[in-house]
């Protein structure tokens, strides 16, 4: 499995997200990073995590947004399996075969998420603060991402069918890629939006679309790309 972390800057949010991709995923898998224009001293511990880990480095002279960025990842994907996972997350043990097995067992499944404290319609314990204002779900004190992973993993109903799957982890299988194509670089380069586009051509294409119930990640949300559109 390839998991692809696209950065922008916020470099203490990218060395918290890598340190849990370490600690918590079990081989294999090869980690592509794409430095999109970051600042030199994100930049600098980029390639010195990368030398570090043997990770792949490619890096954008300018940001081009993250749809673009998305893409360079994509593009150099070898693997069967490719995870979109943003730099803003923490993720936690056991979340990467947990969502692998479900399309492991069913091959027309093309895309999963986890289950997360902010990610729309996959966000627990609650969907919405109030209104139709999404929630934010901050764990609640003294329980560690660790802990609210293993609650999820007690209390999983399998792999739930949805028609979108929200673009801070995204794992895709790469054979989708080809009848559905990559993210929209003209009309969504920047980003926003990108990842709806993307599910509804992965649909139209014929794959079904799950959210992996026994997988918990992590969303700080608004550290990177996020912060810059302010949503």
């Amino acid at each position: 499995i390839d998991i692809i972390i696209c950065v922008h800057n916020a470099r203490e949010s990218a060395q918290s997200c890598i340190k849990s991709v370490l600690r918590c995923t079990m081989p294999p898998y090869r980690v592509v990073i794409v430095d999109d224009g970051s600042n030199p001293e994100t930049a600098s511990y980029l390639d010195q995590v990368a030398g570090e880990q043997g990770f792949s480095v490619f890096r954008n002279s300018e940001t081009l947004g993250y749809a673009r960025a998305a893409n360079v990842g994509l593009r150099a994907a070898t693997a069967p399996w490719v995870v979109l996972l943003n730099s803003d997350t923490g993720v936690s043990p056991g979340w990467l075969d947990r969502m692998w097995s479900h399309g492991d067992q069913d091959p027309s499944i093309g895309v999963i998420g986890p289950l997360s404290n902010t990610a729309s319609w996959q966000s627990i314990p609650r969907v919405f603060d109030s209104g139709d204002c999404w929630a934010e779900n901050p764990l609640p004190s003294g329980v560690t991402v660790e802990e609210m992973a293993a609650l999820v993993e007690e209390n999983a109903l399998g792999a739930i069918p949805m028609p979108f799957i929200d673009g801070f982890c995204l794992m895709i299988r790469s054979s989708l890629l080809k009848s559905a194509g990559l993210f929209d670089e003209e009309t969504l380069g920047g980003g926003y939006g990108e990842e709806n586009d993307f599910c509804m051509r992965a649909r139209y294409a014929g794959w079904s679309l799950v959210v992996a119930t026994d997988a918990y990640v992590y969303h700080a949300r608004s550290k990177n790309y996020m912060a810059d559109r302010q949503i």
